[in-house]
């Protein structure tokens, strides 16, 4: 004998919710949600709040590069105040010279982020810092690449940067 369970359905978008968000604002606006407290809402104000990019003000940058690439190659812009909280080197493809060289800086200082020592372009594999780099004023954030005689050699670098 088998015993069967009775099945209710439930309106997932309106499940209430007794939440009250620091990073984002509950959105009522549509035909799924009938107020702040319901789960739509508070889906709804995450979608709105990762399209405007608020609620939290990180900027992410990936930039793909070979040997090939122009260096410096500009990476972004800093104003004063900008924190450069994480930044990741991950070659894919190691280069074909031990005298390649990858750093991720500024003009006034090419291994502000992450200098050669914590590089080494023939291997291939993620090299990652989280020291952190605090902007003093407008600056412009580089990759400089110096592939040496090197035939083959391709990676990424990925940056997060609180603005």
């Amino acid at each position: 004998m088998a015993f069967i369970k009775p099945q209710i359905p439930i309106d997932g978008d309106n499940v209430e919710l007794d939440y009250t968000p620091t990073n984002y604002t509950p959105n009522d606006t549509g035909t799924e949600s009938v107020d702040n407290f319901r789960l739509a809402a508070h889906l709804n104000g995450i979608n709105t709040a990762l399209a405007t990019g608020t609620g939290g003000d990180v900027s992410v940058i990936y930039l793909p590069f070979t040997i090939s690439t122009s260096s410096p190659q500009a990476l972004g812009s800093l104003v004063s105040g900008d924190i450069v909280m994480n930044c990741e080197i991950s070659i894919l493809v190691g280069f074909s010279d031990a005298a390649s060289v990858i750093t991720v800086g500024t003009p006034a200082n090419n291994s502000a982020v992450m200098s050669a020592s914590e590089i080494a372009p023939t291997a291939e594999f993620t090299y990652r810092t989280d020291e952190n780099y605090l902007a003093t004023g407008s600056e412009t954030l580089n990759l400089y690449i110096l592939p040496g005689s090197s035939i083959i050699g391709s990676g990424y670098v990925l940056l997060m940067i609180k603005n």
